[in-house]
């Protein structure tokens, strides 16, 4: 996963940085999907932050829930 945009600084201070833990994920409904010639965009609707999926990455995004 590459970055494109990191998330808009002042909703980070109030959200925080997310921990991975052993769980079970899920898509975030604010997130916009976009299918492009490098891979897969992801972009986060309220903290703008837009991320660049590679195709493996991609395949592991398509079997959450």
């Amino acid at each position: 996963m590459r970055t494109v945009k990191r998330a808009t600084e002042s909703v980070m201070q109030i959200w925080g940085e997310q921990e991975l833990k052993d769980v079970d994920y899920r898509l975030c409904q604010y997130v916009l999907r976009t299918e492009c010639e490098d891979g897969t965009l992801l972009h986060h609707n309220v903290s703008g932050e837009l991320v660049l999926l590679t195709a493996e990455e991609t395949e592991c995004l398509d079997s959450l829930p």
